[in-house]
């Protein structure tokens, strides 16, 4: 295997350097060869100076078309500074090549970053490393895929923010930005950001708008999410990351759906105070040792207004100082539902009717200036006739909106009397007012022949008295 790296210069043509490196050598360790200094570059400079002239190839070099006769009068030493950006502004991009031993090849392209730039002009597959505070702006027609967006160096943090349409989607395996004072800021305040690992800085994540999914989010510092729709789910058995993790600051929920699963540990974890205001949140913790739906561990956790669905192995709520709620109605299964002191977990968490700690919460909001209500863009579909034999018709798709003005949970669709059809799962479960859930309908094969089917489903929610039924199906398949 050999590394290939090229460097590219402003104003100068591209210069190949090559350095050898152990067979199999993770990429990572290749990443630590690239020159990062001027006592590296200049070490490199004296080893080739020591190569033999006969071994080295003539290289034709090219003028820089934008270098005027005043700029070359300067000197060699002396050459024009430019900010570093993307496209003809990088200042230095790195390539990698690595062959493994079936001899495929990997190449991954290294490049720097700062400034403001869309993310239509990102590289796919390339990894940036930010050099300075940096803004990525999404576009609705964007659908683009990096490998990873870092800080170059953790002793120099980055501020990062992206924002954008929603529309648009900038997909990363990971954000990972490191600094050791923990002052800087990671900020996405619009656009589609999927994310197949850890979304990860050491500062602040502040989450105030857009879709966001990742593996984990987590801060050494507070996080924040507003007005926005998180997915995290993180399954493997490392607890260290997290799902939603603060490992010392506090988290505030507010007005956003959330969603968080967890294996290893505390689906939601914040080191001091845990705020959940509004909106919809469901947080799941499936195993581990840290078996908990929520954990605040040395503050509170308050609870004001939410739809909220908890559950942990050991404990769906565990809170090191208290539990403070306002307008909420808690609901444990089997039956009870109090804010207390468990005297079976010795920690502040939701007992059951029991007096024992709860493992599965569901929390509604009592604030009787909301209402509930949802609606449905059609609730009948007529699929025709069809003969014997013949494919069935094509699939119909059934919207429903929460045109109430709090956040309300779809429960299962309820097809038992709809036996000739096949019907999909909703697109979504929770859904803040004016958000749409999908589901689509479609007469099955190989029904009967001659028989007419009219048959019925109905859509209901976590209130017993909000739901849509009947919504009518029909479909004739003619005799032989």
């Amino acid at each position: 295997m050999f590394l290939s790296m090229t460097l590219l210069f402003s104003g100068i043509g591209e210069v190949p350097v090559y350095a050898a490196s152990a067979k199999n050598q993770p990429v990572e360790a290749a990443q630590e060869a690239l020159i990062s200094s001027p006592a590296q570059e200049t070490q490199l400079t004296e080893e080739a100076d020591s190569v033999d002239e006969e071994s080295i190839p003539e290289t034709e070099i090219i003028p820089d078309a934008n270098v005027t006769d005043d700029d070359s009068a300067a000197g060699d030493d002396e050459l024009p500074v430019e900010e570093p950006g993307l496209s003809d502004e990088l200042l230095l991009s790195e390539e990698v090549e690595e062959t493994d031993e079936t001899d495929n090849d990997r190449l991954m392209t290294v490049r720097f970053l700062s400034g403001t730039v869309y993310a239509s002009e990102l590289e796919e597959n390339d990894l940036y490393k930010m050099t300075g505070d940096t803004t990525i702006i999404i576009s609705e027609e964007d659908n683009i895929n990096i490998t990873g967006l870092e800080n170059d160096s953790p002793d120099v943090g980055v501020n990062l923010t992206i924002q954008g349409s929603t529309e648009g989607i900038l997909k990363v395996g990971y954000i990972e930005l490191l600094n050791t004072d923990q002052s800087k800021t990671l900020e996405i305040t619009g656009g589609t950001v999927e994310c197949e690992n850890k979304i990860k800085n050491d500062g602040k994540i502040i989450i105030s708008g857009g879709h966001i999914s990742a593996s984990t989010i987590s801060s050494k510092s507070d996080i924040e999410i507003r007005n926005s729709m998180v997915k995290v789910e993180n399954l493997s058995d490392n607890a260290a990351d997290g799902c939603i993790k603060s490992n010392n600051g506090n988290i505030i929920i507010e007005n956003s759906k959330v969603t968080a699963t967890c294996n290893a540990s505390a689906a939601i974890y914040a080191g001091n105070n845990l705020t959940i205001e509004r909106g919809a949140v469901n947080a799941r913790n499936i195993g581990g040792t840290e078996a908990y739906g929520l954990w605040s561990v040395a503050g509170a956790v308050t609870i004001h207004d939410p739809l909220l669905d908890v559950r942990g192995g050991i404990a769906a709520i565990r809170s090191g100082g208290s539990i403070e709620s306002w307008n909420t109605t808690a609901v444990t299964y089997p039956a009870g539902g109090t804010f207390g002191y468990g005297s079976d977990s010795g920690f502040w968490t939701v007992l059951d009717s029991e007096n024992k700690t709860a493992k599965k919460v569901h929390i509604e909001s009592s604030y009787s200036g909301y209402t509930y209500n949802i609606s449905a863009d059609q609730t009948e579909l007529d699929f025709g006739t069809s003969d014997y034999g013949v494919t069935p018709p094509e699939a119909k798709t059934i919207v429903i909106t929460n045109i109430g003005n709090a956040a309300i949970r779809l429960d299962e669709i309820d097809t038992s009397t709809a036996t000739a059809f096949t019907i999909t799962p909703l697109s979504d479960t929770y859904l803040l007012p004016d958000e749409t859930a999908t589901f689509t309908v479609r007469p099955k094969e190989n029904l009967t022949a001659g028989e007419e089917f009219n048959q019925q489903i109905g859509v209901y929610t976590n209130r017993s008295d909000k739901f849509i039924s009947p919504i009518t199906l029909k479909f004739k398949r003619n005799a032989f």
